[in-house]
């Protein structure tokens, strides 16, 4: 009986852990879509598309990647991009406008595009 309660609970766990990281997802990319003035998921338009930036870190260690989008996107990035530094564009910061939660939803969200 007790290792019957343990896989059950387990199985809890796993749902959950599953469905709490897809709600996670599902919210940044909700969040977003106040980015799409600058912002694709898949092209190009003023800046690199969602796809392109997970691409571009999806090497790094997850810890790494999350830390460098968190920081771009709270307090702006300029110049790790050669194409549009060449073109005068920026990140501006975004603190202003998102909370670090929902920053943290946003990088999840990108990172899952690769």
């Amino acid at each position: 009986m007790g290792v019957l309660r343990i896989i059950l609970i387990s199985g809890m766990l796993i749902i959950n852990t599953v469905y709490s990281s897809e709600n996670l997802i599902k919210t940044g990319k909700q969040l977003a879509r106040s980015c799409t003035w600058c912002h694709d998921t898949k092209r190009e338009l003023l800046a690199p598309s969602f796809r392109d930036i997970a691409l571009r870190y999806k090497e790094l260690p997850e810890g790494e990647a999350k830390e460098i989008l968190f920081n771009s996107i709270k307090d702006g990035s300029k110049g790790k991009w050669e194409k549009w530094e060449k073109k005068g564009v920026y990140m501006p910061p975004q603190k202003p406008y998102f909370s670090d939660e929902q920053i943290k939803q946003i990088v999840e969200w990108i990172l899952s595009l690769d």
